[in-house]
Formats: C-alpha cells, sequence, structure tokens
C-alpha cells in the first residue's frame, strides 16, 4: 500500500480513537448492563483493528520516507511500528475471545474478561504509542 504512505499520519489516528472508545462503550455497557453499548464496543473494536492493519500496511512504506527524508532515527520508527502491531494483535486477540465467548458454552465469564483485559490493553497500547515515542525521543535527544 505504497500509495498510502503520505497518508499514514491520517490514517494512524482513527484505529487509535476507535480502540479507544470501544473500551469506553464496554466500560459504560457493563455499568448499565446496555447490550447495544456493548454491541458499540463490539463493532468499535472490529473498525479499530481493521484501521490498524490499513495503518500498519501504509506506516511501512512510510517509514521510509521518515528515516530517509525527514531523518528520524530508524530506532525509533521501528518502535513506533512494534506498538501499533502489537496493539492491532491485542485488539484481534479481543475480538477473537469475544466471538469465543459467545459460542463457547463453558467459560463465557472467563473468556469473556480475558477478551476485555485484551481490548484494555489494546487501547493501553495505542494510547502510549505517542507518549512512548516523544519520550524516547527526549531522550535521544532528537527533536520532534
Amino acid at each position: 500500500m505504497d500509495f498510502l504512505a503520505p497518508y499514514h499520519p491520517l490514517i494512524v489516528h482513527t484505529p487509535v480513537a476507535l480502540i479507544i472508545v470501544s473500551v469506553l462503550f464496554e466500560i459504560a455497557g457493563l455499568a448499565t448492563d446496555s447490550a447495544w453499548m456493548r454491541k458499540t464496543s463490539n463493532a468499535l473494536l472490529v473498525l479499530g483493528v481493521l484501521g490498524g492493519i490499513v495503518a500498519i500496511l501504509s506506516g511501512e512504506p512510510a517509514s521510509e520516507i521518515a528515516e530517509k527524508r525527514q531523518g528520524i532515527p530508524e530506532s525509533r520508527i521501528d518502535w513506533h511500528g512494534d506498538a501499533g502491531k502489537i496493539a492491532t494483535w491485542l485488539g484481534g486477540g479481543a475480538i477473537v475471545a469475544r466471538v469465543a465467548a459467545a459460542t463457547i458454552p463453558g467459560g463465557r465469564a472467563a473468556i469473556a474478561v480475558v477478551a476485555f483485559l485484551l481490548q484494555l490493553c489494546s487501547a493501553m497500547a495505542v494510547d502510549c504509542v505517542p507518549a512512548m515515542a516523544a519520550k524516547r525521543a527526549k531522550m535521544a535527544g532528537c527533536s520532534g
């Protein structure tokens, strides 16, 4: 998806927002026992993971541009990409766990807890990407 490389900075914010908001809907759905909020949470999570995949695919060619034209250190770019992949995998794991909780008769509650924890970890991972990238840049003496 080389043609999406220039748009990576725009693309990447959508899955971040969707995954974080999906957790908020899940918490609200659990607190109010609202089925539609939990279904909305699932839909947002699926869209967030799909958006994460697009962000990863657009980020690979964008990393070359950032490194060669903008002078961003390769280690910083690699860390950013790895964190995005981890967040997307965690979100995907949450989706798989939710499907398992809905289809496997025994242990639904335990699987649902695992699904929520994976979803929460995914949201924490996407939220940490910009903060940790900025911290690493400061430690390395980079500007920006």
